[in-house]
């Protein structure tokens, strides 16, 4: 049986500082050209009960932030999640976009089948894109 999420990720976050205190779901973070404001590529797809401890906390940043271009910097957006849907959704989104520096759940996807319908109210990914994974083991 199909499960379907719907993610709604509404802002993207230069610093973390208040912006997502106590939001238990999914983040991305993702790099940006700084003179154009146009996102270059995903680096990471992370999980937490708690958001911004997870991010304040500096889990990945150094990795993340040694590899920028010059022109780059990161950016933050995240998705309310239910506890029950968080780990399912997380490793789909993983194995879906593979971003740079996931290593885990790149190669397969053991949850149900599950839908992703991602929409963004951003200015930086104003589209909404929907996709399907299916467990591979």
């Amino acid at each position: 049986m199909k499960k379907t999420i719907t993610l709604t990720f509404t802002r993207f976050y230069q610093d973390i500082t208040g912006a997502m205190r106590s939001k238990s779901g999914v983040y991305m973070v993702y790099a940006y050209d700084k003179p154009t404001f146009e996102i270059t590529h995903l680096l990471y797809i992370g999980e937490s009960t708690d958001i911004y401890e997870r991010l304040s906390v500096k889990y990945h940043q150094k990795d993340w932030l040694e590899k920028l271009k010059m022109d780059e910097e990161a950016c933050y957006t995240y998705a309310v999640v239910t506890e029950e849907d968080r780990a399912g959704t997380h490793d789909a989104m993983i194995y879906h976009e593979q971003p740079v520096y996931n290593t885990m759940n790149t190669e397969s996807f053991i949850h149900d089948d599950t839908e992703i319908i991602i929409k963004s109210k951003s200015v930086m990914e104003p589209e909404e894109k929907s996709y399907t994974v299916y467990r591979t083991k």
